[in-house]
């Protein structure tokens, strides 16, 4: 079964998740969590300027009587808690869920996945118990300063909601099964599901009825649903219809972000915009498909299907949605559902609501959307799997309503990205633009087999995945510097290993002879046992985009950006730089040890379903901190503190003096040496008629000695020797001095 690394079709995307096939290694769980760049979450109770809050919050704590929370950790006796249904999916409400359990218990005991789960699930229960560590360390006056520093968060995330933009997420139908349904009708009305015997990526409805999900071994659904009929996977068939849906998209937004073959995102406020302007409904003329069905249940009720017949469509956003809906389905017989909402996440969670084949609008208003909210189970947002779901699950959180009725243990408790996140999704927040100058960071592509060991087999596999790889990098003009090959045996461990070079590669050469060196070299590690797999991946990640000749101009190193004092933020001689996560933990500023540390796995990259960041919302809330706050270490207005902010890469390059009487210097980079250049003078003219002079001095003497070749002497030698150890010194007691030549040579 092929696949992407992002999901389980075969487009390649930015995501490490995907809602039909969830990710098997839930090392990466919070994974998908939005992270806005350089956000800290600090305690706001030293700044001068939040005196009156504090009044207020003081009194209202005054009778609080804060409790230690003690949860008590669930002994699945009768089973693994990972291996329980995940039941929130589309078409799997109201089932006998403690049957389905026992019977994949069943099935699994005594199998290398069971084996595989038990130890995930150890790991897991590893953390609870740091976690309930830390919990039973915290004091009621920490828990209570922490409610004051959120409430000055919640009010700063509430002052910017954005409610005037409508974003809607597309999600098709059983996207698989319905293609192969179209090929084999007979399938329509019987359980069916698509992959393997080791793994299904997806299954139909019917099957659905009996506990058949996409991420479950084939032969755990098959105790499940005897009848079942597992289709194999045909991915380019799959490509094609995504390619056709996409075209339609395309038309309502020109930049909708795909988050899988079968899911995407649209911006549809502009389109909404044209749409009124018009006033005129939308006509399409109906075709031999099945499109009556939506028609009719959601629109006109009386309506009888006659071939030829026209069909009106409203100018809102709801009418806007079934006419993409529509043209969707007169397109490719294939049916989709979708969720209409002021922002990406939740637009995600509205798609879901009227599955399959419908559609659900929140209107943007704040009632409507904290009373939508409220209530959801936290495993029903994207971002939060079976790892993170356990992990709150042991604060005694299963709702996002308890997401904020306990978000004084998420601020002690997880990482600043982890509570960024979740305190967003408490109060109904999401992204509120597609589009985002973060870059892709990786593409990818997978496939699921049967057990496979002999070399030669693996290698073609390999080879395999990289001409694939590399026709997508080529399609996206996209290049890449690390290649990685991800890894999983058949007792369901994985392994990651990559390389980096140090110029970009695209091509199937490329590509494969670094990603076949490393598939040897975890076979040689092996032996003398073979490598057995079930599973190999092959991504290119630190991606440079190829596409405009203006991109690579902006990329490419000049003398004029060299001699560019690089700085964070300079204002009036004033730099001003913000901690990073590592310079600022949240427990540290309550007398608390780091408490990061039960979180080594957390990445501080959302590649989530999103496909989209928002800009950094609390940049105003750290610039306006005073002095006594925790931005004060990174602001100062001596010379000493910007030499010292500063990195040695981003160092200033150009020695300045006050004196006008003393030189500028600059070092070239041929000869290496120190030039001096006075005030007044026009240092890029000066500097490139010494460079043209070195340069004719270097290629005269190359051409003299090439007449007159002679062996170099031992005191030649020596002389050099001595001439190189001068230069070193030289080079290092001036390391701070950026030359030409090391600014070239950093990447």
């Amino acid at each position: 079964m092929a696949a992407n690394m992002a999901d389980d079709g075969c487009n390649f995307y930015d995501e490490d998740d995907f809602d039909d096939l969830e990710n098997e290694d839930e090392s990466n769980d919070w994974a998908e969590m939005y992270i806005g760049e350089g956000t800290q979450w600090i305690n706001y109770s030293n700044n001068p300027s939040q005196k009156n809050a504090q009044t207020e919050e003081n009194s209202r704590y005054e009778n609080l009587q804060v409790k230690e929370d003690v949860y008590e950790n669930d002994d699945k006796a009768k089973g693994l808690s990972r291996m329980e249904l995940n039941d929130h999916k589309a078409g799997m409400m109201g089932l006998d869920k403690q049957k389905i359990n026992q019977i994949i218990f069943e099935a699994s005991k005594g199998s290398k996945f069971y084996e595989n789960e038990l130890k995930k699930e150890k790991q897991v229960a590893e953390r609870i118990a740091k976690q309930n560590m830390s919990l039973e360390k915290l004091t009621q006056q920490q828990r209570k300063v922490a409610f004051q520093a959120i409430d000055l968060i919640v009010e700063e995330l509430e002052r910017k909601r954005d409610l005037s933009r409508t974003f809607v997420h597309i999600d098709m139908d059983a996207f698989y099964a319905a293609v192969e349904i179209l090929d084999n009708p007979e399938l329509g009305d019987k359980p069916m599901a698509v992959g393997g015997n080791s793994m299904l990526s997806t299954s139909n409805y019917p099957a659905r009825r009996y506990g058949v999900r996409a991420a479950m071994p084939g032969f755990i659904a098959k105790k499940l649903c005897p009848e079942l009929i597992i289709v194999p996977p045909h991915f380019e068939k799959y490509k094609e219809y995504s390619r056709q849906v996409q075209d339609i998209l395309a038309e309502y937004d020109p930049n909708f972000a795909m988050a899988s073959l079968d899911e995407a995102y649209l911006d549809l406020t502009e389109h909404l915009t044209e749409r009124h302007k018009g006033q005129e409904k939308k006509r399409f003329l109906t075709s031999k498909c099945n499109i009556h069905r939506m028609v009719k249940n959601e629109m006109h009720p009386d309506l009888e299907q006659i071939e030829g017949e026209i069909v009106e469509f409203g100018t809102d956003a709801e009418e806007a949605v079934r006419e993409l809906r529509f043209r969707i389905e007169q397109k490719t017989k294939l049916t989709a559902s979708a969720g209409i909402a002021p922002n990406a996440m939740l637009a995600k969670i509205c798609s879901d609501r009227n599955k399959p084949n419908g559609q659900f609008y929140l209107k943007p208003n704040r009632n409507d959307v904290m009373e939508f909210i409220r209530s959801l189970p936290i495993r029903k947002i994207s971002g939060i799997g079976r790892v993170s779901e356990q992990m709150l699950k042991a604060l005694g959180i299963e709702t996002c309503e308890d997401l904020y009725r306990k978000r004084d243990l998420l601020y002690l408790l997880h990482s600043p990205i982890s509570f960024k996140f979740l305190i967003e999704v408490s109060l109904g927040l999401g992204p509120t633009s597609l589009t985002t100058e973060s870059k892709r960071k990786s593409i990818g592509t997978e496939e699921t087999f049967s057990e496979i060991s002999k070399p030669t087999e693996l290698l073609d596999m390999c080879g395999k995945l990289c001409q694939s790889l590399a026709q997508d990098i080529k399609g996206q003009e996209l290049k890449g510097k690390t290649v990685t090959i991800k890894l999983k045996t058949v007792n369901f461990e994985i392994k990651s290993r990559s390389s980096s070079t140090s110029y970009p590669v695209s091509t199937y050469e490329e590509i494969s002879l670094i990603a076949k060196e490393l598939l040897k070299h975890e076979m040689n590690t092996c032996f003398p046992e073979p490598l057995k797999l079930r599973l190999m991946g092959v991504r290119l990640s630190n991606l440079q985009d190829t596409s405009s000749n203006s991109s690579k101009e902006a990329k490419q190193n000049t003398i004029t950006g060299f001699l560019k004092q690089k700085q964070n933020v300079k204002s009036q001689g004033m730099l001003v730089s913000f901690p990073t996560a590592q310079q600022l933990n949240v427990g540290e500023h309550f007398g608390l040890p780091s408490l990061s540390q039960h979180y080594p796995e957390e990445s501080d990259v959302m590649t989530g379903a999103y496909a989209c960041q928002r800009t950094d919302q609390y940049g105003s809330c750290l610039a306006s901190l005073s002095s006594e706050g925790v931005a004060s270490n990174s602001v100062s207005k001596k010379s000493s503190s910007l030499s010292g902010s500063v990195s040695t890469s981003d160092s200033i390059l150009l020695k300045e003096h006050s004196d006008d009487t003393n030189p500028s210097a600059v070092f070239c980079p041929v000869c290496e040496l120190e030039q001096k250049f006075k005030r007044g003078q026009d240092v890029m003219t000066e500097l490139n008629r010494h460079i043209d002079l070195c340069l004719n001095k270097a290629t005269i003497k190359e051409l003299a000695s090439e007449r007159n070749p002679r062996r170099p002497s031992t005191v030649d030698v020596e002389m050099g020797t001595s001439r190189v150890k001068r230069r070193r010194q030289q080079l290092t007691e001036t390391s701070q001095k950026a030359t030409l030549l090391s600014f070239w040579s950093k990447s």
